[in-house]
């Protein structure tokens, strides 16, 4: 019994760490030709347009990547199919409203190619539609593969094709959207079709927005010191961004690989009952994750700047004082990810999830600010290091007295 259980375990885990691969393995397709046909400036200009992206698919994404998965993994089968489907009316309503600000943001920050700028943001943004959420809840990694992994590829694969038979840079971005919406509609299908119709579903959207709130304002503040960087840096430091944001990316690439682990222990940490079994859970989460953090860490510190002469085309470098810095935001956030999304939900303690995110937001970009203007690249990731430093302090000190309290 306990050898099955160990066995599905494995299979779990490597499936969810497959479908992030394969996401990792997208913008490695098209890096190099972006860079080999628009160089640096190039590279800058998608690079700003996904931070930008980046920051407001949090926003698009409305809290159910934090809530929903545990929701999912508790739910009762019949139930699962219109939880997805109002997420996806919520979802998109909210990408809808969030395409003039984005177009907004693009022409005052300015950048070597707007259009290119504007196209990579909304592709990027697009990913908050994902159903990745949802079947990291019914621990169905596969489905995450198949619905958003392998349409993102394919669309790399066409981007890069494109670009290097002379297609203008704008056109990475709208092939990226294309694969990237694709995700929530083959989600909408797979879930479960449903006789519920549509009005009442968008005459919940509001119920979902005002349910998702506490969840989402965590999220949002966490873009200012995860996704809003290199727009930060664009603003007042513009020559540090092609370097800071390959380094930036590289790290980022790798978690997202990493994610799988605390993603495959949502459904094992979520389904139990027992609040002594989930805290006996939640700690050696927090211990496994910690030692893969440092791991990982110490491997990118050595390979990043060789990884990034051959992904970048020579066009960006990153040294290994700012490869060894990268190793600690990675070790960081690695802990930060079981003590908040996953260990601060199952104690029920959200609240100080999104405080958490409140600090880091706070002195995230100014420390980024002030250290890149100083120091540039290292600087920049120094100030990473410090703000997420301080998000992981107030996780922490969280969740011993929800674990305190759980058990008692």
């Amino acid at each position: 019994m306990v050898g099955e259980a160990l066995r599905r375990r494995i299979v779990s885990t490597s499936g969810f760490a497959l479908a992030p691969t394969l996401g990792v393995i997208s913008p490695l397709i098209a890096i190099p030709a972006i860079t080999a046909t628009s160089g640096a400036s190039g590279w800058a200009a998608i690079a700003i347009g996904q931070s930008i992206g980046a920051a407001v698919s949090v926003a698009v994404e409305m809290g159910w990547g934090l809530t929903g998965p545990q929701h999912v993994a508790r739910s009762a089968l019949v139930e699962r199919g219109p939880l997805y489907r109002l997420s996806v009316l919520t979802k998109a309503a909210v990408f809808l409203g969030a395409v003039p600000l984005m177009l907004l943001v693009v022409v005052t920050v300015g950048s070597p190619d707007l259009a290119a700028t504007m196209t990579a943001a909304a592709s990027a943004a697009a990913a908050g539609l994902s159903p990745a959420w949802f079947f990291t809840g019914t621990a169905q990694p596969a489905r995450i593969i198949y619905t958003e992994s392998i349409p993102r590829m394919v669309a790399a694969v066409a981007a890069s094709i494109v670009l290097l038979l002379g297609a203008p840079l704008w056109s990475y971005g709208a092939l990226m959207l294309v694969g990237t919406t694709a995700a929530p509609i083959a989600g909408w299908w797979i879930a479960g079709r449903s006789n519920v119709d549509v009005r009442l579903g968008l005459g919940l959207v509001w119920v979902s927005m005002k349910r998702q709130a506490l969840a989402l304002s965590g999220r949002v503040a966490s873009t200012f010191y995860l996704s809003l960087p290199t727009v930060v840096l664009a603003a007042v430091v513009p020559s540090v961004v092609p370097a800071f944001a390959a380094a930036d990316r590289l790290q980022r690439m790798g978690l997202t690989v990493l994610a799988s682990v605390p993603a495959s222990l949502q459904n094992w940490v979520g389904t139990s009952a027992n609040e002594r079994v989930r805290a006996g859970r939640l700690r050696k989460a927090v211990l496994a994750n910690a030692a893969m953090g440092l791991v990982a860490g110490g491997a990118f510190a050595i390979l990043a700047p060789t990884v990034s002469s051959l992904l970048f085309s020579n066009q960006v470098a990153i040294e290994y004082s700012t490869s060894s810095l990268c190793a600690g935001v990675i070790a960081l956030t690695c802990v930060s990810r079981v003590t908040g999304g996953l260990g601060l939900v199952s104690v029920g303690r959200i609240g100080w999830l999104s405080a958490s995110a409140f600090v880091g937001a706070v002195v995230g970009p100014a420390l980024v600010a002030f250290f890149g203007v100083s120091y540039g690249v290292d600087g920049a990731i120094l100030g990473l290091i410090l703000a997420e430093t301080s998000v992981l302090a107030v996780q922490v000190a969280a969740l011993r007295n929800g674990l305190r309290a759980a058990t008692s």
